[in-house]
């Protein structure tokens, strides 16, 4: 829970400030590109939070003997890690997209990861792990909320760590592991599919009512493909023009790339 708390919220706020001041504009007017700057921040992301979990491992199982961290399969336990940080951060991303204040999405993400997580515990390790009558069916309703996959997780093979029934290759099909990885890669994708998408039709930090985003939607970029350059060169003068009647046509005189550029900054 202190991994979530200290990583989602974190990570969150880190995407919402450089979106909030143009950092991420600033580094596409300089030449990257987007599908680069959402690999580099996935991977830092993920980095952090493997190097905080490594630490926390070395902490519970050299100084604090927990059986949850010792008597599971480590290479079980890794893969579970490693896909919940994958989750962890295509979520980080989707919620970044919804806020354009840092101070905003740090307040919001942190009660958030605190609310999710004390309801998670409280359903998961105090009630359904100790009634015989839950099914798969029952935790599915509340499992598509990344965080409760995680707890689930915790919550089961704690108990059963408790109980001296460790988590090995043998009987990994025996308890909710595979389903549980299944979701949160699952989860993982739906996320960054649907940051990339709202990142892409609203743009940099600009904001966009439902129905301009529908339509976006529907459209996509095919609308752009579809005229000839003289027509988009035409397009822009016009817009440029029409929202700044006292700048001169010799300002546009300037390659496509280059007037896609000021329409951007004149409009954000």
């Amino acid at each position: 829970f202190a991994l979530n708390l200290l990583s989602g919220g974190w990570f969150v706020t880190i995407l919402v400030v450089e979106k909030q001041y143009k950092l991420r504009q600033v580094m596409q007017m300089s030449g990257l590109s987007m599908p680069v700057y959402f690999g580099v921040m996935f991977g830092l992301f993920l980095c952090e939070y493997l190097v905080m979990v490594f630490a926390f491992y070395l902490l519970l199982t050299a100084i604090v003997p927990i059986a949850f961290f010792h008597e599971h399969s480590p290479f079980l336990m890794f893969i579970f890690v490693l896909t919940w940080g994958v989750c962890l951060v295509s979520f980080s991303f989707f919620a970044s997209t919804f806020f354009s204040s840092s101070r905003t999405a740090g307040v919001v993400m942190g009660f958030g990861f605190l609310f999710v997580g004390d309801m998670a515990s409280r359903v998961v390790l105090f009630q359904w792990l100790m009634d015989p009558d839950v099914t798969s069916a029952d935790y599915f309703m509340f499992q598509w909320i990344p965080m409760f996959a995680m707890y689930r997780f915790t919550g089961y093979y704690g108990v059963a760590a408790a109980m001296g029934e460790h988590l090995t290759f043998e009987n990994v099909a025996d308890g909710p592991y595979l389903e549980l990885v299944a979701t949160m890669l699952v989860q993982s994708v739906v996320c960054l599919a649907m940051a990339w998408h709202i990142e892409e039709a609203g743009g940099v930090g600009a904001r966009r009512s439902c129905a301009a985003f529908c339509a976006c939607s529907r459209e996509g970029g095919s609308r752009r493909g579809t005229k000839t350059s003289e027509e988009r060169k035409a397009e822009i003068r016009g817009h440029v023009l029409s929202q700044n009647p006292s700048l001169s046509d010799r300002l546009l005189e300037h390659p496509d790339d280059v007037k896609a550029e000021e329409i951007r900054l004149l409009e954000g």
